[in-house]
């Protein structure tokens, strides 16, 4: 049964790495059941503004 459009939002924060991912899953379910837009949020702070494949493949898998 789904729930009715209310007017709640689910955000998850995450950081680059494996735990991410399934951050991100469990929040894509609670915004599912709740019938609420999901919001991912990462922060890099490093100064590194150099292209950076591992964190381009988590991004890609975190936007499927």
């Amino acid at each position: 049964m789904m729930a009715e459009m209310n007017n709640e939002s689910i955000m998850v924060c995450v950081h680059y790495g494996p735990h991410g991912q399934r951050l991100i899953q469990r929040g894509s379910e609670l915004s599912r059941l709740l019938g609420a837009p999901l919001y991912v949020l990462t922060v890099d702070a490093t100064t590194d503004h150099e292209y950076n494949q591992n964190k381009e493949q988590y991004l890609s898998g975190w936007e499927k």
